[in-house]
């Protein structure tokens, strides 16, 4: 802040002395010097307590701010465990809300791999054993054979009126096996392997990966559910987000074994997905496509077509554009800045930060007009999150679903119904994930980012 004065005394005109005259404006001087000082110091000092608003949302977060969400969500995915290794797997803000019994395995998958990245930045022994009883959890829980195929293993899904999960005695209802699950229980149990050896059999990852590869078919497209009480595979229910955590689990299971026919079956995958979505202009926004392709890069050699790299890094701008092109902008409603996705939704936010992250620099290398569209995009984004996090109390370090913007706002009156204030582990999972990789992103190089 420059502030400057000038005064000019009336009196000067009529000084008849020279002498009383540079006395007077010395001394004229030095009081707008001293209100300059005042002035200049109370502004500062301002600034520092009571930041304006506007003004954050046109700066970049501090890398201060940002490690300190991380480790309050992270700490707050870490009470969340429950002796059995299962997760308090929702819970709300509004205390007169009733909270539904429910659970489900992928997003537990996903919040162990959250929880590994949170403890590959910063090690904790209670993070690990935790991870330990949440492997533990899903291994007896979910992860069961196939009848009829006795060399596969499943991560089965029971259905919505089961409670196995809060029972442990209870035997695991077989309905339904999700492609989607197997991919995560993969990401999940290969990751801890690398920091806690033997708390997954290899043979039992293996296996999971057989059932992957048992879903796909000759051209890199995959069935997404077995049901063993209908057709089997499923020719009929699609998922969006399936095939990319399928291709993830596949290459972590290669980083673990070796075995090139996992690299093969991810590498089919995501060649599939670029070649549907490359003659559209409608590609959806799949983060998980964007992980796996990150995930692949290092391992692709000369031996795999020039074309097929040319077409998965076509492929992943193709869906960064579509994020970018969903922010959302408002100029009246300051809550909302830096919002990806759904008015108010977090969660939108943070999927779209955590696939465009990863692939910064394959997209942004020979194009930097838009990697720094990305960059920008993390920096509202990041900011919006930060926002959104609560930072005291039981819920210290907790994402809720939804921050309340303008009432006017259909979508954002819809969440009036109590699931504004819900809070679900894998909205806090999204969020710890991308404030990580936002991290490495500041933690490079000024030239770099």
């Amino acid at each position: 802040m420059y502030v400057g004065c000038i005064l000019v005394p009336n009196s000067i005109g009529r000084c008849h002395h020279v002498q009383s005259c540079t006395y007077y404006l010395t001394n004229t001087i030095r009081w707008c010097l001293w209100v300059y000082i005042v002035v200049l110091v109370s502004s500062s000092r301002l600034a520092a307590e009571d930041p304006c608003p506007s003004l954050l949302h046109e700066t970049a977060p501090r890398l201060t701010d940002v490690k300190r969400g991380i480790e309050l969500a992270s700490a707050y995915l870490n009470r969340q465990v429950q002796a059995s290794g299962q997760y308090v797997y929702c819970r709300n803000l509004d205390d007169s809300v009733e909270v539904r019994p429910r659970y489900n395995i992928l997003r537990h998958a996903g919040t162990m791999m959250a929880m590994i990245q949170a403890y590959e930045r910063e090690i904790h022994a209670e993070v690990i054993e935790h991870l330990r009883l949440a492997a533990g959890y899903m291994q007896v829980k979910s992860v069961g054979p196939i009848e009829g195929h006795p060399d596969l293993l499943a991560v089965w899904e029971p259905s919505s009126s089961s409670h196995w999960y809060d029972a442990p005695n209870v035997p695991v209802k077989r309905d339904k096996a999700k492609l989607g699950g197997a991919g995560l229980a993969l990401v999940a149990l290969c990751s801890l392997e690398a920091h806690s050896p033997g708390v997954s059999d290899l043979e039992m990852l293996r296996a999971i990966g057989r059932f992957i590869l048992f879903l796909q078919q000759e051209n890199g497209k995959f069935y997404s559910r077995y049901l063993p009480n209908g057709p089997g595979l499923d020719t009929e229910w699609v998922s969006l987000y399936y095939p990319g955590e399928a291709a993830l689990g596949l290459i972590m299971l290669y980083e673990l074994d070796g075995d090139i026919r996992w690299l093969d079956g991810a590498v089919k995958a995501l060649v599939y997905l670029a070649s549907e979505r490359s003659e559209t202009s409608d590609i959806p926004a799949d983060h998980w496509a964007l992980l796996a392709t990150a995930r692949l890069w290092p391992h692709l050699s000369e031996t795999h077509p020039a074309n097929n790299r040319d077409l998965l890094i076509r492929h992943a701008k193709q869906i960064c554009k579509t994020m970018l092109d969903g922010s959302f902008e408002d100029a009246d409603d300051t809550a909302l800045v830096g919002s990806l996705g759904y008015l108010g939704q977090t969660t939108p936010t943070a999927i779209r930060l955590e696939g465009m992250l990863a692939v910064v620099d394959l997209v942004g290398n020979s194009d930097p007009e838009f990697r720094e569209r990305i960059t920008t995009a993390a920096e509202d984004g990041v900011a919006f999150l930060l926002r959104s996090q609560i930072t005291e109390g039981e819920f210290s370090g907790a994402i809720p679903r939804a921050i309340k913007g303008k009432p006017s706002h259909a979508e954002v009156a819809r969440e009036a119904d109590g699931r504004a204030t819900e809070v679900r582990i894998d909205y806090v999972q999204h969020a710890l994930s991308a404030l990580i990789a936002y991290e490495r992103l500041l933690s490079k190089p000024h030239q770099q980012r």
